[in-house]
């Protein structure tokens, strides 16, 4: 077997944000070289910030995946005299770094994980496909914006290391593209072509009318068919990619059904947080907010009834609650993340009902979520403080006692569904029977007249 040419790669690198091409030229440059045959990839830094050193450090884990101790095959430096050097290893993912170093050579062992609900999250290369994710390839040092060499000439400005994304499907896949969406398919994926351009761009027109335009012109999505149980998905969005590995479903009628909600889910992020520069994770509100306002889009488009999304909100109030009254230590809400997206997505729920029955049915979560949008578009501060400061904006949900801790209380969630017209029937949400006006207004908005009129769309 030999190497793959470079020119018989199809390269793709969506460009953030065009209005940050005016500072490429102060960009650490970054060049990608993939060895497709020992799934290793060399990263070539030039133009790197300064003052460097005395050390630099690489990822050792990303989410639950923990990095082998010979993952950094070598790192090579090049200062004034113009030749590379090897660079002292003082651990697996510490390294010297000697004073006037200017260029940096490392070779990345990115061979694809075992498991396939990890791969989203970090780089990984399999049979002339892969996804190049630079925050795990290059130091940690390094946050600020980068140009990514394409060869020939050519280089694409990401606004920071965290929003770089190469995603290359190879000969096994390829690119379409259609009204500023790119598709790539891995594997057999029994959904028309056309209807997966559909799904997207109706998603998208949905979360522009309740969030706002977005601050790039592309979206990417590379789809992975992985083996294994049915019904099973991973995904993560990086800037304007989206990476989805996902088995099949036990039927084929639900496979659209189940693209358009991985697919709700997933591009949300684009505006939340991947639109932001927002420092630190805080997933209650990021993963529980896009988990609620996925269903509502769904509601709103057809594509799920309004019954569904009581179900799935019973069923994260149901997590919600028995976390929170455990009083063992392994229990604590902390280490869990099914708590907290269960947590973050009835706080959601909780955040949209109370803006809506204080303002007659005219500000909802949609609302909330456009507003932090605006008051922090090109702020870089931490997460927890500017979640903080826009609860702490809204009277309505001070006066109701609830704020950005998000870990709602039953207290605060009985109180919510009175306002909005509903009921606890044995642990499960409900409409009232005869709901007021006042709760008519909130109910509308939550989508409750909706008509799931696309349930049963076929598949082609």
């Amino acid at each position: 077997m030999s190497k793959i040419p470079l020119s018989l790669i199809s390269f793709s690198i969506l460009l953030i944000s065009a209005t940050h091409l005016i500072a490429t030229e102060k960009a650490m440059k970054v060049g990608l070289t993939p060895d497709w045959v020992r799934s290793r990839v060399e990263v070539h830094l030039r133009d790197l910030p300064t003052p460097l050193g005395p050390t630099i450090s690489f990822q050792t884990r990303v989410a639950s995946v923990v990095f082998p101790s010979d993952r950094i095959v070598s790192v090579d430096h090049r200062n004034g005299d113009g030749l590379w050097h090897s660079t002292r290893r003082i651990s697996p993912f510490i390294f010297e770094i000697p004073k006037g170093t200017r260029e940096l050579r490392i070779l990345m062992d990115v061979s694809v994980q075992a498991d396939p609900s990890s791969r989203p999250f970090v780089s990984w290369m399999e049979r002339g496909a892969g996804v190049f994710i630079l925050s795990d390839l290059i130091p940690l040092e390094f946050e600020g914006g980068v140009s990514v060499d394409l060869g020939g000439g050519s280089a694409t400005y990401f606004r920071s290391v965290d929003s770089a994304v190469v995603a290359v499907p190879g000969e096994r896949g390829a690119w379409s593209s259609r009204d500023g969406i790119r598709i790539a398919r891995l594997g057999e994926w029994p959904i028309a072509e056309a209807a997966m351009f559909e799904s997207v761009r109706e998603i998208l027109i949905d979360y522009k009318r309740r969030l706002g335009e977005l601050a790039v012109d592309n979206v990417e999505i590379l789809l992975i068919r992985t083996e294994g149980e049915r019904g099973t998905w991973s995904a993560r969005t990086i800037g304007s990619t989206v990476v989805l590995f996902s088995s099949g479903t036990p039927f084929a009628s639900q496979e659209i059904q189940r693209f358009h909600e991985q697919m709700r889910h997933e591009l949300f992020h684009l505006w939340i947080p991947n639109s932001l520069s927002l420092k630190g994770d805080y997933a209650t509100f990021y993963e529980g907010f896009a988990l609620y306002q996925s269903l509502k889009s769904g509601v709103a488009v057809g594509r799920i009834r309004f019954a569904d999304l009581l179900s799935t909100l019973s069923a994260a109030r149901s997590i919600a609650m028995r976390r929170a009254q455990s009083s063992s230590p392994s229990d604590q809400w902390g280490d869990d993340r099914e708590f907290l997206y269960a947590s973050g997505m009835v706080s959601a729920f909780i955040t949209d009902v109370v803006l809506l029955s204080r303002s007659s049915g005219r500000v909802s979560s949609d609302e909330f979520l456009r507003g932090f949008l605006s008051e922090n578009r090109g702020r870089r501060t931490e997460s927890d403080r500017a979640i903080r400061n826009h609860f702490a904006r809204f009277e309505p949900l001070r006066a109701f006692g609830f704020g950005p801790d998000l870990m709602p209380s039953r207290d605060s969630l009985d109180s919510v569904l009175r306002l909005a017209g509903m009921e606890l029937r044995g642990g499960n949400l409900s409409v009232l029977a005869k709901p007021t006006g006042a709760q008519r207004k909130v109910l509308d908005r939550l989508g409750y007249n909706a008509r799931a009129s696309r349930i049963q769309t076929p598949i082609r």
